[in-house]
């Protein structure tokens, strides 16, 4: 018995450590940049991870709020995703171990995360090879448009220089070109694909000096390109 009563003693003493040390924690300090003339842009990696399983949807939308909570502190001028928005494009049902959600609820997953920003802040939404065909580029079919309009967000639709057309033959955001306007910098254009080599680069080289211009075909971001006007 009295054993018993020194070993309650000891867990009860280690128990109170574990949580006074919890409570100590240390308080959050927000992200800030060190040069107040400095601007940011946000790099969103692969959403299609936390979107295939409804446990994880929440994880993205957290994502997606620290961004908008983060505009004005850290000067955000451009969110860019990388692609693959979804683990499949285009399936009915779930498929176990890699993923518990159908296409449907993965799209609304990725596009509600994406609503957060609408109207704050510019972002581009590249498509990646889950965001096509049935579970992956079995053709260039894609729901895209259905969730990312041009329309989606005011912010991107304002830079918006050049759309070209989907294996529909309709204007998507699948092939487009956006450019970031700042008079205290080089115009930055983002995110084209050269359907008409003369016309992207009429459209990519104006505003003279330099500039990097990231150019996309449907397969993704594929190269960095410097243009000298």
């Amino acid at each position: 018995m009295n054993r018993l009563f020194k070993k309650s003693i000891v867990c009860f003493i280690t128990l109170h450590f574990f949580l006074s040390a919890s409570s100590q924690e240390a308080a959050y300090t927000p992200p800030a940049l060190t040069d107040s003339n400095a601007w940011s842009m946000i790099l969103l990696p692969d959403p299609q991870t936390y979107v295939k399983f409804s446990r994880n949807q929440p994880i993205w939308e957290l994502m997606t709020s620290w961004v908008s909570e983060n505009i004005q502190p850290l000067h955000i001028e451009m969110v860019l995703c990388t692609g693959d928005l979804v683990e499949q494009n285009n399936i009915l049902m779930p498929v176990g171990q890699n993923g518990n959600q159908a296409s449907a609820n993965q799209w609304r997953s990725v596009a509600r995360g994406f609503s957060r920003l609408d109207g704050q802040v510019p972002y581009i939404a590249a498509t990646g090879n889950h965001d096509y065909g049935f579970k992956s580029a079995e053709n260039r079919q894609t729901n895209y448009n259905q969730y990312f309009p041009a329309d989606k967000n005011p912010k991107s639709q304002a830079l918006l220089k050049e759309v070209g057309l989907n294996i529909d033959q309709q204007p998507s955001l699948t092939k487009c070109c956006l450019r970031i306007h700042r008079s205290s910098r080089h115009q930055i254009p983002f995110y084209g694909i050269r359907v008409c080599p003369t016309r992207w680069n009429d459209c990519l080289g104006k505003g003279g000096g330099e500039q990097t211009c990231l150019r996309r075909t449907s397969r993704g971001i594929v190269d960095a390109l410097l243009f000298k006007c």
